[in-house]
């Protein structure tokens, strides 16, 4: 009889610390479905400017990308920081840059201090989900006249710039990747 009621309990310990674990998975799945995480992103490097039309063309710049990435299961993933590449025309300071990551390319503006979407002589950013790679895609003709002002891409005479890319042929293939997750 002592025997039968220490198993009693043992079943009973079992099942009390199986239900305990049980609430925990499905807690920790909760959490892992519904808050997202955060991750600071940030890029301060010198970088080159290759051109897809001329092999020759290098220029130097640098780059200042800051900000936070946001990835959710449920929700779309989202970056919002500032970006800032030296000598090109329309960026005379660090602008606010927001993406959204959607059908497996980031989407977004270059917006001012008050809020509003600008054209500036960046035409695009794309990056992988996790912000490790980053290509941008310069404008190919940038004019400001007045308080207008026009910017237009030419696939074929695009000038393009890849952080961390160690040679031009790198970063084309960057480009290239960016080019076929637009379409």
């Amino acid at each position: 009889m002592p025997d039968r009621l220490g198993q009693e309990r043992d079943k009973k310990r079992s099942k009390t610390l199986l239900t305990i674990a049980g609430v925990l998975v499905a807690l920790n799945v909760l959490i892992f479905l519904f808050v997202p995480t955060q991750r600071s992103i940030s890029y301060d490097e010198d970088a080159v400017i290759y051109s897809v039309s001329d092999e020759s063309y290098e220029k130097p710049c640098h780059v200042t990308l800051e900000g936070t990435l946001t990835q959710s299961v449920l929700l779309k993933d989202s970056f919002y920081g500032t970006l800032y590449v030296t000598d090109v025309p329309g960026m005379d300071e660090a602008m606010t840059l927001r993406l959204t990551r959607q059908n497996g390319a980031w989407e977004g503006y270059l917006y001012d201090w008050a809020g509003q979407i600008l054209a500036t002589g960046v035409w695009d950013v794309e990056a992988t989900k996790d912000f490790e790679h980053v290509t941008i895609a310069f404008a190919t003709t940038y004019e400001r006249t007045g308080s207008q002002v026009q910017a237009s891409f030419d696939r074929g005479s695009a000038t393009f710039l890849s952080l961390g890319a160690p040679n031009r042929a790198y970063a084309l293939r960057q480009l290239q990747e960016l080019i076929l997750k637009q379409n």
